[in-house]
């Protein structure tokens, strides 16, 4: 049996929808994204369900000045 490890991503400033998304489909179920501005988080948003990944994800807002929890649900089937 293997061991799955969950990961840490960080999307920098200069990255995209079309980066988010090769990083999502990369990424591991129960992996965490940092992401640095609210647009980013939209766009993240965006790629997620373009992609319909049933993978279970963490997105936070990363700022100068710490992590702001903006935990939500990237199950494409949920409402």
């Amino acid at each position: 049996m293997f061991a799955v490890t969950r990961m840490e991503i960080i999307v920098s400033s200069g990255e995209w929808i079309y980066s988010i998304l090769q990083k999502l489909d990369e990424s591991t179920d129960g992996s965490t994204f940092l992401v640095p501005t609210e647009m980013h988080l939209h766009a993240f948003y965006i790629a997620v369900e373009s992609l319909a990944t049933n993978k279970k994800i963490t997105v936070l807002l990363k700022s100068h000045q710490g992590v702001y929890d903006q935990q939500k649900s990237t199950d494409s089937q949920a409402r």
